[in-house]
């Protein structure tokens, strides 16, 4: 069978569909290859995010230590300071009951 020729105005219009043919390919690998590299930037953000988590965790671990350590001294200091005001009151109660200013201010 021997291949017939065509007019110009039909070659033309093969070479339109032929382009359009290859943009439509085009358009329909898009998506795919759009998505692929979707799905390696959103894996590689997890990881970096799995990695913050991980030195955040670690960070807030030890610091805890140190807040447990720090409150706990401050818990010490104010309670010292408690019984340092509660002796000096009674020091200072004992003194106004002794020199007779008690019945002044309510010492007992």
């Amino acid at each position: 069978m021997a291949v017939e020729e065509v007019g110009p105005w039909i070659q033309g219009e093969l070479e339109k569909l032929n382009q359009s043919t290859d943009a439509i390919n085009r358009q329909e690998t898009e998506p795919e290859n759009t998505h692929h590299k979707f799905l390696l930037v959103l894996v590689e953000a997890t990881v970096k995010l799995d990695e913050l988590v991980r030195k955040i965790g670690k960070a807030l671990e030890d610091w805890k230590s140190y807040w447990e350590a720090w409150s706990g001294a401050w818990e010490q200091q104010a309670q010292k300071a408690t019984q340092d005001v509660q002796r000096a009151t009674d020091m200072l109660c004992a003194v106004k009951v002794t020199s007779g200013y008690w019945r002044m201010t309510g010492c007992s």
